[in-house]
């Protein structure tokens, strides 16, 4: 009985951040990619810096949890095709308590930084499913106070 030949492989030295280096087989043509080099071609990172356009808000769900959401109106830049200045308003939210206590204080005209990842929130409303695209926050900060 015949048995089947492994396919040919190679090593190709992989550098840490240590400096050490090490040897990983390379893939064979056809071969599947492993989880860990289809993670590090999705990434799902985002950073915006505007004003505050509606001040925190926060709600109990009926689970427990606490959600704060606001909203912040980010500047795009200026371009040639379109000299007059645009905006875009992004919704953030964050289901973690501490930060819920840490943008109470915010106010409207405040400028903040932001950030986080994009989720897509559905829920069943009155007239069936709906969902919105948001930015959930991992972290925030104010850079600047609203005048007063």
């Amino acid at each position: 009985m015949l048995e089947p030949t492994p396919a040919p492989t190679s090593s190709k030295p992989v550098h840490s951040t240590s400096g050490a280096t090490s040897a990983v087989p390379a893939r064979s043509a056809g071969s599947v990619p492993s989880p860990r080099s289809q993670t590090d071609r999705h990434r799902n990172e985002v950073l915006v810096v505007g004003r505050v356009t509606a001040a925190p808000r926060e709600r109990e769900l009926p689970s427990g949890d606490r959600l704060v959401t606001w909203r912040i109106c980010v500047a795009r830049p200026e371009t040639a095709g379109h000299p007059r200045t645009r905006a875009d308003s992004v919704t953030l939210v964050s289901f973690d308590a501490r930060m819920c206590d840490a943008v109470a204080a915010w106010r409207v005209g405040d400028l903040v930084r932001v950030t986080g990842g994009l989720r897509r929130r559905a829920w069943r409303g009155w007239n069936g499913i709906r969902s919105v695209l948001e930015v959930e926050a991992d972290s925030a900060s104010r850079v600047g106070e609203a005048a007063t």
